[in-house]
């Protein structure tokens, strides 16, 4: 079986949709985790850091 590189399958567009969602989800953790412990270096008390 030959690989087509430039062929869009489905399993191709569930992989690229995973990787989409999971990386802003990623991101998004990490810019929680990021910022609350930025706020505790700075003594500025969140709801979240609390």
């Amino acid at each position: 079986m030959k690989i087509q590189w430039t062929k869009v399958t489905w399993y191709s567009q569930i992989i690229a949709i995973i990787l989409f969602v999971g990386i802003f989800f990623l991101g998004m953790w990490i810019g929680e985790k990021s910022g609350a412990s930025i706020c505790q270096a700075l003594g500025i008390h969140t709801a979240q850091t609390k």
